[in-house]
């Protein structure tokens, strides 16, 4: 009778752990903004609420509004880097301007902020985007950041039909970052385009330089353009990036160089 009892009992006991060990699996889950501050409610410490950071990672993206929430529920330096760091694991950029400015951005369904704004911490894949200003049609737009380390999306909005004449406005188009000017079409007896040279420089150097999202090497480096308008983005680990606009009229060979000093993440 007692071999009986015995058994299951055994039996019992072994499987207890793997029964506890799948639950605590199912629940790391990437923390949000409210998991964290609830941690930070508790009497759990600074140190074991960022330990649970890196077990767990987050479920946020970067934007100032969100860095500020942080502060605001009680985050200190070591639970913002914490942070800090599972954000770096995913390195794609998404810059959004409207014109107007001031229309909300939901990423992936997500409120994101108001428009221009800058989102860090985003994985190499595809985002759909919802612009929606108050007087203005709305915008649904998807996103591939598979390319690069960085994109620009710059969107036109259009008055909704409430606001204008009885016709239909034509549907508003986004258009990604400044696109070069054209050059007019070339004959046979024409020469290439004149190339400009353009120094770029960073402290430190070392940062990786994209002019329109193409990757053109790592500064310092002498990078020549035809006649345009570009965006040259700088990006470089544990600093922020950083963008400067450059024109390159026609017949121009040489412009100022550029010597950009990064500014720190933390």
């Amino acid at each position: 009778m007692k071999k009986r009892i015995f058994f299951p009992i055994l039996i019992l006991l072994i499987m207890i752990p793997f029964l506890f060990s799948d639950s605590f699996s199912e629940e790391k889950k990437p923390l949000s903004l409210d998991d964290i501050g609830n941690l930070l409610k508790s009497n759990v410490s600074k140190k074991r609420v960022s330990v649970t950071i890196e077990e767990h990672g987050v479920g946020f993206l970067k934007t100032k509004n969100n860095v500020e929430k942080l502060k605001q529920i009680g985050a200190d330096e070591t639970i913002l880097a914490a942070v800090e760091k599972e954000w770096k694991k995913n390195d794609r950029i998404l810059i959004v301007e409207t014109i107007p400015t001031g229309a909300t951005l939901h990423l992936d369904g997500e409120r994101v902020g108001e428009t221009p704004i800058e989102i860090e911490g985003l994985k190499p894949r595809k985002y759909s985007v919802r612009v929606e200003k108050e007087g203005y049609e709305q915008v649904d737009h998807e996103i591939a950041l598979t390319e690069g380390i960085g994109r620009k999306l710059t969107i036109s909005l259009v008055k909704s039909s409430s606001e204008t004449p009885s016709s239909s406005p034509p549907p508003p188009v986004p258009s990604l970052g400044p696109v070069p000017t054209s050059a007019p079409a070339s004959t046979p007896t024409e020469a290439p385009p004149q190339m400009c040279s353009i120094f770029v420089n960073t402290h430190p150097a070392g940062a990786k330089i994209y002019v329109n999202g193409k990757h053109y090497g790592t500064s310092p480096k002498n990078i020549e353009l035809p006649p345009g308008e570009y965006s040259i983005v700088l990006v470089k680990e544990y600093y922020k990036p950083a963008e400067k606009r450059v024109v390159v009229g026609e017949g121009e060979t040489l412009l100022p160089p550029i010597d950009q000093s990064l500014v720190p993440t933390r």
